[in-house]
């Protein structure tokens, strides 16, 4: 009897030590439908072994990062560790006035961000006008495009084009949205509407085009375009880190986020712009970085 007892108290033990089973991922294609709320956090646990998700810094550092240089100045090419060109989408961010893209590479911590969002997608980040009188940098996206594809060892992403803009970018993507060649499907901006008429026109040009709009500074002109966009989906202030987006949001045609977090925090201070990021797929890459 004793040693029946001690041999059911061993495999106890055993069990309760065993290792965690290390979770699928599911890729958007597997998965049923988004619930937000539902799905975003079984995706985000799909995508942590237990006890063995890396730090941002550690994330950043298993990516793979390129600095290209060209004639209209330096562009920084980021992809995650599980990177997956298949569906993988391309994210262009374009600094506002007063820095450059080197400056805001490594003080704004963009790949700490870009890792932070946890998405599969290949980061870059381009030049744009520094002053007022300075000109657009890179007034073609496909000539940027095709600048990355040359300066990199790596085939690039199959998916979505999403154009990511703070303040000043207008100005460039203003060159972007007006062109005929536009690739773009996604525009992302960050207090950067201070233009309306070619970016509703552009939203209302194909149902195909997405919109994330994020006013702090900018909201006169925020507000004027939504009411221009009734069915656009509002939030009334910018989300936590981490939260679970509001229901709708990753599928809205027109997403309008209300901030208070102020002109430069939006871009500087870690949390907004990665937050605004997930709200472009629910799909993360294994092994994405936990929150400190």
């Amino acid at each position: 009897m004793r040693s029946a007892v001690a041999l059911l108290l061993a495999l106890a033990i055993g069990c309760a030590h065993a290792p965690a089973p290390r979770p699928a991922f599911i890729s958007s294609r597997e998965r049923a439908p988004l619930v937000i709320g539902k799905a975003t956090a079984e995706t985000r646990a799909a995508a942590v072994v237990a006890d063995a998700s890396p730090t941002v810094a550690e994330a950043v550092q298993a990516g793979k990062h390129w600095r290209v240089t060209t004639d209209r100045g330096p562009i920084h090419v980021w992809v995650p560790a599980g990177f997956d060109r298949r569906t993988a989408m391309t994210i262009v961010y374009i600094h506002g006035y007063w820095t450059d893209v080197d400056r805001a590479w490594a003080e704004h911590q963009l790949p700490s961000q870009f890792a932070r969002s946890g998405l599969n997608a290949m980061f870059v980040a381009c030049g744009g006008p520094e002053t007022y009188t300075d000109p657009v940098v890179w007034d073609s996206l496909p000539a940027l495009l095709d600048a990355v594809e040359t300066g990199i060892d790596a085939p690039m992403a199959h998916g979505r084009v999403v154009a990511v803009g703070h303040s000043a970018a207008w100005r460039t993507l203003t060159a972007w949205v007006t062109a005929p060649d536009d690739p773009l499907d996604t525009l992302v901006m960050f207090d950067a509407l201070y233009e309306v008429p070619q970016f509703l026109a552009w939203i209302k040009a194909s149902r195909d085009h997405r919109l994330i709009d994020v006013g702090d500074d900018t909201r006169p002109w925020t507000e004027q375009l939504h009411r221009a966009l009734p069915e656009s989906i509002v939030l009334e202030h910018m989300p936590d880190l981490g939260d679970d987006l509001p229901r709708g949001s990753i599928d809205a045609h027109v997403l309008y986020i209300k901030s208070e977090v102020g002109h430069m925090p939006l871009v500087t201070g870690g949390a907004a712009l990665p937050t605004v990021l997930r709200a472009l797929t629910d799909e993360r890459v294994r092994g994405a970085p936990i929150e400190d």
